[in-house]
């Protein structure tokens, strides 16, 4: 038990067997001064326990009363001791604590996972890692996969929505990629902007997919919607069309969250970065990324004819 006690001890970002709170060490201490045999263990416990100024560890253990004649195993620090109890108590279970200084999320959820490992190498005491943050570091270690199949679906949505209006495949293409681009832009500059990757910033990266859509998937609809088969005159007809609403829409978005930075919340202002980065990578993909890529790499694509008459 005091092995493994040391062990969390060890660990990065402890502050040492002085922020240890453990009653066994303490006991230990005081079973010194006895020369008894183990078979009186908790006897000389329940001594300890009389002592006032020993009294308040009793409150870190839950005793249970066992059958009659019952074994008992008692871990001390390097042996293994068994005696027999004629009833009387024996403890159940027991608390202790040690202190981390932990200032970020992603070292948290990694030092989670240390503190499972280093208990689960002791099954026999069936040890259990209590933080009150660990609720939101086991959701941390699952945002990975959920991100990535979230985007995923987002992705295959985003695709689905494009076929059915764009039925140009070279075009519907280089949106999609457009549309990936655009995401993992938004996801770079958050991470340099000092974003972690904590629910607050996956709600907020799957919602700039949405935002996404606004600039590349109507450009290129517009590209798409052009009667003119020269290239050319193509992205001419279709920015001279689209442009300038592209850039009333971002600019009208920008001035609704810019004053959201000023608001004293991580979460609110997250929610303005992305905003703000995705109304910036989408005026570069949609008005300048876009238009070249379809002229370059998407000339064949046939012209729209209109099903009404001039």
């Amino acid at each position: 038990m005091l092995r493994m006690v040391h062990e969390l001890e060890s660990t990065p970002y402890s502050m040492g067997p002085n922020s240890t709170n453990f009653w066994l060490s303490e006991f230990n201490n005081y079973r010194q001064f006895f020369f008894q045999e183990d078979s009186k263990f908790y006897e000389t416990l329940k001594s300890f326990l009389k002592v006032s100024f020993n009294n308040h560890w009793e409150t870190d253990l839950v005793w249970d009363t066992p059958d009659k004649n019952s074994t008992v195993t008692i871990h001390l620090e390097n042996e293994l001791s068994m005696f027999f109890l004629q009833g009387g108590t024996m403890v159940e279970k027991f608390v202790f604590t040690t202190a981390f200084k932990i200032s970020d999320w992603n070292v948290r959820t990694s030092l989670l996972l240390t503190w499972r490992n280093i208990t689960s190498r002791y099954p026999e005491f069936e040890a259990l890692v209590f933080d009150e943050n660990n609720f939101y570091s086991d959701q941390m270690l699952e945002l990975q996969s959920t991100i990535l199949s979230s985007l995923g679906t987002a992705i295959l949505t985003l695709i689905t929505v494009c076929v059915l209006f764009i039925a140009e495949s070279s075009i519907v293409f280089w949106v999609v990629c457009t549309l990936i681009s655009m995401d993992i832009g938004t996801a770079g500059f958050l991470s340099l902007w000092g974003a972690d990757l904590d629910p607050t910033t996956v709600v907020n990266i799957l919602m700039s997919i949405g935002q996404c859509i606004d600039f590349a998937t109507h450009v290129g609809y517009r590209i798409y919607r052009s009667e003119h088969s020269d290239p050319d005159e193509r992205i001419k007809d279709a920015m001279g069309a689209i442009g300038w609403p592209v850039v009333q829409a971002g600019s009208s978005t920008l001035l609704a969250i810019v004053v959201m930075l000023m608001v004293p919340s991580s979460a609110v202002r997250m929610f303005a970065r992305t905003s703000v980065l995705v109304v910036a990578t989408g005026f570069f993909h949609g008005l300048i990324i876009l238009p070249i890529i379809i002229r370059s790499f998407a000339t064949n694509a046939k012209a729209h004819v209109p099903t009404h008459p001039h």
